[in-house]
């Protein structure tokens, strides 16, 4: 299935890539490359001469430089921003955790420089490049050294990265785009390879997120620190009617040198092959259409049907590299205008399956004996029998427990039991995981529409969205069939690299900050002396498990027109599809709470732009029926509410 997926994809672009380039009437493909080539070489020449001998000409951007020599243009530019952002409660919904609240000053300053070959409007090359600096006052910057594996003796130690506490520079976006067949026709066929950003429909089943962070606000591109490297080729066979492209991106690669395909990552897979090998890339393709169907003044009309492939092997559920994911979602955004309305909706539904490894869950630990000395203990073999000891002691790596351990059988058939007669130590229930997959069968839609009361002073909006939920109900794997474990149906939808907050309704908090969603159906319930699976946690601002409606009212005050001051207030209220059960064993309300929110903004000497954004969660039945849930066992005190929770976003943007 999955390979005759991508085939298929393959096939029909190449198949529309032939018949649109044929009819274009384009000149051979040789002597087009022979120009490029000599176009490429005579940039280059250019190049030096540009800063000392440019003109300085209008741009159809006003806050960029742009300099002209020979048939290359030169435009530089950037945006400085600098904003203050204070939240509260965000996390647990409970005042009485006093330490639930963030605040910081960040500045951003991103460079952009765009070289073009030919004519502007329609360039033969074109290159972009974009750096960024983001800087937190007083913290470390955003530049992290990746997290690193120790080893002593027979236990691995995770070291975690340092902060490089320096201001740096770095490559958010660089491309470049060619041009392919005739540019003198009405036709525009390129190719685009490098740092970009890419998204089908709104952004919620394939988005542009490939390294984002902190606060999205109203604008979540602009959290986006890196865009992801990939290849698109574009062609419209139909000139300003329909398009077609095709996009690959290439997310995690881990086979840079012999010494990581030798790396030895899958050490507890049951009889699979410890070593990384090949072939284990993570990437994601993209074919997707956009249609004009309908242009007239008024009147508007286009569709984006598109297919999402995503292979990505070696992810992590609750071990590194301990589940491979292969998912495709097919789905269809729809854009439409009537006169002084315009409305939209999207929808799409996943397919696929993730496979869980068949894993040793028992790991070699450091831990402090009654003498105060340190050593080695199992953590899921155990001196005493589980079956009997509510509390069983973690057996010591000693050499007779070490030779009985690595011989004794593996499966989910031996757990709980004495791993050998006489030994005298047990496996835990849940020492072994069967092997497992999960199907994916997630749906959303969102639609929204927006009236023009009065052109361009008071715009009136209302939306309404649904994604779909899991929740996982924690079954004894040991007790399971082997077709159960096969075909267990994960219902949540998966987005992947999605920062979605609406497009004409605008969400603040619950898309933004991760307020508390629960993913298993009995989230306060003990497992003692079973085999349980964790479920998949999804990221903070994942569409997940979520519904809404709500209105928006945008007010440009014609009063300060000059300045555009926009006052724009929103109300949503929000439902959880799927619910897990209450403290008193009743099923939760689905209710979440109600969002309040307003957007205030205004531009000064046409490039200063001053804004705010101020929120309010007021949370529903949903999380009062789930008071006191405790979301991380190491902390028992730190549990919910359902306290009002708010942020408040206020900061100053300059472009240049």
């Amino acid at each position: 299935m999955k390979s005759n997926t991508i085939l298929a994809t393959y096939v029909f672009l190449l198949l529309f890539s032939f018949v649109s380039l044929v009819n274009a009437d384009t000149p051979i493909f040789e002597e087009e490359l022979s120009k490029m080539k000599s176009d490429i070489a005579l940039m280059k020449q250019n190049l030096d001469q540009l800063t000392t001998q440019g003109q300085k000409t209008e741009s159809d951007k006003p806050t960029s430089f742009q300099a002209h020599y020979n048939d290359i243009t030169a435009r530089f530019g950037g945006k400085y921003t600098q904003e203050a952002f204070v939240g509260r409660y965000l996390t647990f919904l409970n005042k009485d955790v006093q330490n639930d609240t963030s605040f910081f000053i960040r500045t951003t300053v991103d460079y952009f420089m765009d070289f073009v070959f030919g004519d502007y409007k329609k360039p033969r090359i074109m290159i972009h490049d974009t750096f960024r600096f983001r800087y937190k006052w007083g913290s470390g910057t955003e530049v992290r050294v990746e997290d690193g594996v120790v080893r002593v003796v027979n236990t691995n130690i995770n070291a975690r990265g340092t902060m490089a506490n320096k201001h740096l520079l770095w490559s958010r976006e660089a491309w470049i785009k060619i041009a392919i067949g005739n540019i003198e026709d009405d036709y525009d066929h390129f190719i685009q390879l490098g740092l970009f950003p890419f998204q089908v429909g709104r952004g919620i089943t394939l988005g542009p997120a490939f390294q984002a962070g902190g606060f999205l606000g109203f604008s979540p591109g602009f959290s986006i620190d890196q865009f992801a490297p990939g290849a698109l080729l574009h062609i419209n066979p139909v000139p300003e009617r329909i398009s077609a492209e095709f996009y690959i991106g290439f997310l995690e690669n881990p086979h840079t040198s012999f010494k990581k395909n030798e790396e030895v990552v899958r050490l507890n897979e049951i009889d699979g092959c410890p070593k990384r090998g090949t072939n284990r890339y993570s990437f994601v393709v993209a074919l997707r259409s956009i249609a004009e169907v309908l242009d007239k003044e008024n009147s508007k009309l286009f569709l984006e049907p598109y297919i999402v492939y995503l292979q990505a092997p070696d992810q992590k559920l609750e071990f590194a590299n301990d589940t491979d994911s292969f998912l495709t979602t097919y789905g269809m955004a729809i854009e439409g205008q009537q006169g002084k309305f315009e409305w939209g909706v999207e929808g799409a539904v996943n397919h696929g399956d993730a496979l869980v490894k068949p894993w040793d869950r028992n790991m070699i630990e450091f831990a402090r004996n009654d003498d105060g000395l340190i050593e080695e203990r199992y953590s899921k073999v155990f001196s005493d029998d589980p079956l009997t000891t509510s509390s069983p002691t973690k057996a010591t790596v000693t050499t007779a427990n070490q030779t009985v351990v690595q011989a004794g059988s593996k499966g989910r058939a031996v757990n709980g039991q004495e791993i050998a007669s006489g030994s005298g130590i047990y496996n835990a229930f849940d020492r072994f995981r069967p092997e497992q997959r999960r199907l994916f069968e997630g749906f959303f839609f969102v639609a929204d529409c927006s009236y023009q009361f009065i052109d361009e002073v008071l715009k009136w909006t209302i939306g309404t969205g649904y994604s779909s939920g899991d929740l996982d109900k924690q079954e004894n794997a040991n007790k399971l069939s082997s077709e159960e474990l096969k075909n267990r149906t994960f219902s949540g939808f998966v987005p992947i690299q999605s920062v979605y907050s609406g497009k004409r309704l605008r969400h603040l908090i619950i898309l933004n900050e991760g307020v508390p969603r629960f993913n298993t159906q009995n989230p306060n319930g003990t497992f003692t002396n079973q085999n349980v699976t964790p479920p998949a946690s999804p990221e903070n601002i994942e569409f997940r498990n979520i519904a809404f409606i709500g209105t928006r009212v945008d007010w440009n005050v014609e009063r300060f027109k000059e300045h555009k001051v926009l006052f724009a207030p929103n109300l949503i209220f929000y439902w959880a599809p799927e619910t897990p059960q209450a403290f008193d064993g009743g099923q939760t309300s689905n209710f979440m709470g109600t969002e309040l929110m307003a957007e205030i903004s205004a531009v000064l000497y046409k490039k200063l732009k001053l804004y705010s954004y101020i929120g309010a969660l007021f949370p529903g039945q949903y999380y009062k029926d789930m008071m006191g849930t405790v979301l991380n066992p190491k902390e028992p005190t730190q549990t919910t509410a359902h306290d009002v929770a708010f942020i408040a976003n206020i900061g100053m943007s300059f472009a240049f």
